[in-house]
């Protein structure tokens, strides 16, 4: 109840936040995420999406009942493309407007907001755990120490984090006998692609190819750094051409290199022969932790990121990249 009242009151405060003073707004019945509001003269329905991504806007609008506008912390592009075609207006926390239902009509621009390397209680250990949990749903602190390479205080501590943000639900409260499962694995997984956007290591470089295949020019550079005994694997639209083929084409090939500094992935690069370039279609990343690493595995003679991981970065592509993103979840059955 207290979460439900907590998301009612962000959607009015966005909602008054973006509407002239003089204008009434008064609150005729809400529930769960949904609130009925009269504005002026004017009902609406509106709906709280969480981070305003496109599978959380599909889920919000696919009901009967569709509301008149949605609101979330930042409505990502693909989701403002759905609303568009659905012909339903929103409102995001950083003051992005669309709404035009009878008399009420605005439109405006959000005001950037810088990304910080704070997400709350998440840290890289988190990250770990709940990545290890997406992919096996193995949620043993034994079991996830053997799979992420943590101590097993780092572990216990994470799940127990997991647990306190409601992603998780436990048993009894601590000790051998606690059992934990999770809540659901959407909540989990919106939030770990969240923290693990924010906590994303900076150092990445594009580097010059000249390739038509990037599969193929991807695995002849492999070859190359295979040799030297680098370890790498891809991720986002070239990892999900391996995973559940959906974007016909794509430009640029994201690969995590095994590597802590920029000058680390300048080399890499040079071993190959490729020298770095603005706009360049290859990008070497550093890999952001340790369970991404141990998590990859070989598909189609392609060795992957792990799943949650390479749908997190398909989200950082726009509007074709969150349609993948969704694409993938779907035809891994993520549910």
């Amino acid at each position: 109840m207290g979460e439900s009242i907590e998301r009612i009151n962000r959607i009015k405060v966005a909602i008054r936040s973006i509407l002239p003073s003089s204008v009434t707004v008064e609150t005729i019945h809400h529930e769960d995420d949904q609130v009925l509001l009269k504005i002026g003269n004017q009902e609406i329905k509106a709906k709280w999406v969480g981070s305003g991504w496109l599978k959380q806007v599909k889920n919000a609008i696919a009901h009967k009942s569709k509301p008149d506008i949605v609101v979330g912390r930042r409505i990502s592009p693909g989701s403002k493309e759905e609303l568009k075609k659905k012909k339903i207006g929103w409102v995001d926390e950083t003051g992005d407007v669309s709404i035009s239902i009878g008399t009420i009509i605005i439109s405006k621009s959000g005001i950037p907001v810088e990304k910080s390397k704070s997400q709350g209680t998440w840290n890289r250990s988190v990250l770990s755990v709940a990545e290890t949990i997406l992919c096996t749903n193995e949620t043993r602190v034994e079991q996830i120490q053997k799979l992420t390479g943590l101590s097993r205080g780092s572990c216990a501590k994470s799940l127990q984090t997991l647990t306190e943000m409601k992603y998780l639900t436990a048993s009894v409260k601590r000790g051998p006998r606690s059992i934990r499962s999770v809540k659901n694995i959407e909540q989990l997984l919106s939030a770990y692609a969240d923290a693990a956007s924010l906590l994303a290591p900076i150092e990445k470089v594009s580097l010059g190819v000249s390739w038509k295949d990037p599969i193929s020019g991807i695995l002849d550079i492999g070859e190359k750094w295979n040799s030297e005994s680098i370890e790498w694997f891809v991720t986002g639209a070239a990892a999900a051409s391996q995973m559940a083929p959906s974007l016909t084409t794509f430009a640029k090939v994201e690969v995590y290199i095994e590597a802590k500094t920029l000058l680390e992935l300048i080399s890499v690069g040079s071993i190959a022969n490729l020298e770095p370039i603005e706009g360049g279609r290859l990008i070497l990343k550093v890999i952001p932790t340790r369970t991404t690493k141990s998590l990859a595995k070989n598909l189609g003679g392609l060795r992957v990121a792990p799943w949650p991981r390479v749908y997190t970065d398909l989200r950082g592509y726009g509007v074709r990249g969150e349609e993948a993103a969704e694409h993938l979840l779907e035809e891994l059955n993520v549910k």
